[in-house]
């Protein structure tokens, strides 16, 4: 389904961002590490009206928020493994990239872990965000030792839930009332899928 190269051998040996960071290469994407060339492309998928109504962001989002998102939470997850978000390239034929969006995934304990992921506007609507978390499934299936990973979502975004019924967390439920976002508690979709549902989506 997807293929995976990092950009060390000795990444996983790494312990200072960047050089933890594998860069995880598919089908017209690449997952890398973040950097402050992202910032003007951060502030833009961050203002968007779908991310500010779903995501618990800053209003307005500027150009230091974009930065200490790099330089605190990405850096500081990836350097304690907490926490491990890739920024999105879509890459064109002739190899040209941009910054197309967000994934991150994260340890929960027993070897379960939770994946989420926001898309630049300008990004959606041609399968990058499929391509990239299948990436990123990939990696911490096959890589970090995952037997299961949880979805959730606003159950109001309709882009999210889609996206996870097409990566593979086609069982979701609902929990009324339950995340609590602008002053207000809403729905929560959520969803997991195990190891042995990968590999049969792998192998398919």
């Amino acid at each position: 389904m997807s293929q995976h190269a990092s950009q060390s051998s000795n990444t996983e040996a790494a312990t200072e961002y960047p050089q933890c960071v594998p860069t995880l290469v598919g089908d017209g994407v690449r997952l890398r590490a973040h950097h402050h060339g992202d910032i003007a492309r951060i502030v833009e998928q961050s203002s968007d009206p779908d991310a500010q109504r779903f995501i618990p962001l800053p209003h307005p989002y500027t150009a230091d928020h974009a930065r200490s998102f790099i330089d605190a939470m990405v850096t500081e997850g990836w350097v304690t493994g907490r926490r491990f978000e890739f920024a999105i390239d879509e890459v064109s034929p002739d190899g040209t990239a941009r910054f197309a969006g967000n994934v991150g995934v994260w340890p929960r304990g027993d070897d379960r872990w939770e994946i989420g992921f926001v898309l630049h506007p300008d990004a959606r609507g041609h399968g990058v965000m499929k391509r990239a978390a299948d990436l990123a499934l990939d990696w911490i299936f096959m890589d970090k030792g995952a037997q299961v990973v949880l979805w959730c979502a606003d159950a109001e975004n309709e882009g999210s839930r889609a996206a996870a019924v097409r990566l593979g967390f086609t069982h979701q439920v609902v929990l009324p009332n339950w995340i609590l976002l602008n002053g207000v508690y809403r729905d929560l979709a959520e969803s997991t899928m195990t190891l042995s549902a990968w590999e049969d989506l792998r192998r398919g």
